[in-house]
């Protein structure tokens, strides 16, 4: 609970002091910059805290096979109960709610063209493109363009990598206090999540519209991770179907929401040592799929779909992914995820 504390107590502060620049003609470039670069530095942080831990290292085999599973399953039904959800709730696939649709009409002299998205604010109103979903729609078909697997893709993924590679070889052929250095590179992923977090607090004060971005969201802040959580739910319930786990323990190894510091005690402490070495994989695996994973969803089926993915993680390791794949407006929901 500190940390959530924390979090929403340095993303308040970089908010306040984005809204008290606004008004200035100060450059906020070196923002995305800044923001790209500590994503990588935490990205590789988190590898290397992963391939230092000998637990994750030594329990590869077949119950990382069985995680495996699970991971793919759990977030595969997280994502499509979040598409069924934002069918049926009216949000496109940018995470922004549409209001008031109209069916397209035959064109006429002096309409819009056919094929053309209109949207009324109320009846009577003059019918208008909304500009957050058309800048929405320049940005995905500049993305369409790149390949499936694009740069930034590539990037973090050999950067998880590395870092993995090197916490190993750290772990099996030095003399370097491995646990030691899995505490401080934690200590680094917290004060990099902190600078992250001022970072996009002071992003989305100095645009002004937060409050009207959580005005149009209203309760689906709280109602998004409840389909999440059923939708992971789901997925665990399935996984006992065709693995020899029964389904207490798979609700038990999906309930532990990517939260690989907690779940897996509280399992092994219920007496059930295989379902808690599982559950302990599928959350890591969960966030490190969710890294690799996220830009993609987000580019192919939707922004709130790659929220979807993470979990808890979706509030701290996996936030500054989320935006960078998204936008600044798919954080609040990535955040109420997470929380």
């Amino acid at each position: 609970m500190a940390d959530v504390i924390l979090y929403l107590g340095i993303s308040t502060c970089g908010y306040i002091l984005g809204m008290l620049l606004r008004k200035t003609n100060m450059k906020t470039a070196w923002l995305a910059t800044a923001e790209t670069l500590a994503v990588f530095v935490l990205i590789f942080t988190m590898g290397l805290r992963v391939g230092c831990n000998r637990e994750v290292i030594e329990s590869f085999g077949t119950i990382g096979l069985y995680a495996v599973i699970f991971t793919l399953v759990i977030m595969t039904c997280s994502a499509l109960a979040v598409f069924l959800f934002r069918q049926i709730a009216g949000f496109d696939r940018y995470g922004a709610p549409v209001r008031g649709r109209k069916e397209q009409a035959p064109e006429q002299p002096g309409t819009a063209k056919p094929g053309a998205e209109a949207f009324a604010e109320a009846p009577g109103d003059a019918v208008k493109q909304e500009p957050e979903r058309q800048d929405a729609a320049e940005q995905d078909a500049a993305k369409q363009k790149k390949s499936l697997l694009d740069s930034g893709t590539v990037r973090m993924t050999a950067c998880v990598a590395m870092g993995i590679l090197i916490g190993y070889f750290l772990l099996r052929f030095s003399e370097i206090d491995t646990q030691q250095l899995s505490v401080w590179a934690g200590y680094l992923i917290k004060t990099g999540l902190c600078l992250l977090l001022v970072f996009i607090g002071f992003d989305l004060g100095f645009e002004g519209k937060m409050l009207g971005k959580i005005m149009a969201i209203g309760p689906y802040a709280i109602v998004l991770p409840l389909v999440v959580a059923f939708g992971t739910l789901a997925g665990a319930g399935l996984c006992s179907l065709f693995l020899p786990v029964s389904l207490r323990e798979s609700l038990a190894i999906g309930a532990g929401f990517g939260w690989y510091s907690l779940a897996p005690g509280l399992i092994m402490e219920a007496g059930y040592l295989t379902s808690g070495a599982v559950s302990f994989l599928h959350n890591v695996m969960r966030e490190l799929f969710s890294i690799l994973f996220v830009p993609l969803v987000a580019r192919k089926i939707g922004y709130l779909e790659a929220v979807s993915l993470p979990g808890s993680p979706a509030m701290d390791v996996c936030l500054p992914v989320i935006v960078r794949s998204t936008n600044a407006s798919t954080a609040i929901f990535s955040f109420a995820c997470g929380f």
